[in-house]
């Protein structure tokens, strides 16, 4: 709804479904198996939310780093390119929303994300250089020794999958 329901749906999506769907997030078994792909959805109709109709979200700004938080998308290859598109755009508009100042947790959360979604996902070329790209950006004013933190932080099994892709 948020994406093709236009106008005559903003109030209801913004108001009155978005509480609901940021109340699944809040689920101890959200992660499990048997929901990941009803959580994945949810992050992505969030995304949605956002992207369409965030000047009638009442805060935005929350909203926008509890979805992040609620980040990764990886098994709902439907949606996740949605996702990380609509993650590249916050990150480009609004860093300090999903950053903070250089706050290293959500940095680290940030590339455990990121690295994560390349190595899982099939995304198009364009989309996984663009994510790469944000990433090294991000990363750009880090020392040599918290790249290599961060790095040794992505279980190998993601590293090897990136590197023989070619990403990192």
């Amino acid at each position: 709804m948020a994406q093709f329901g236009g106008d005559a749906y903003a109030d209801f999506v913004a108001g009155a479904a978005l509480p609901v769907l940021l109340s699944e997030l809040d689920r101890p078994d959200a992660r499990a198996p048997e929901n990941i792909y009803a959580t994945e959805n949810v992050v992505a109709a969030i995304a949605k939310t956002l992207r369409f109709f965030g000047a009638r979200v009442s805060d935005p700004k929350s909203v926008l780093q509890v979805w992040f938080a609620a980040l990764p998308v990886c098994n709902d290859e439907d949606e996740a390119p949605g996702v990380y598109e609509f993650l590249v755009q916050m990150l480009r508009e609004q860093p300090d929303v999903l950053l903070g100042a250089n706050d290293m947790q959500a940095l680290r959360h940030l590339v455990k994300v990121v690295a994560e979604a390349l190595a899982m996902c099939s995304f198009k070329p364009e989309l996984a250089q663009t994510l790469v790209s944000v990433i090294q950006g991000t990363m750009a004013s880090f020392d040599d020794g918290a790249k290599a933190s961060l790095w040794a932080e992505i279980p190998r099994d993601q590293q090897e999958a990136l590197q023989t892709k070619g990403l990192f």
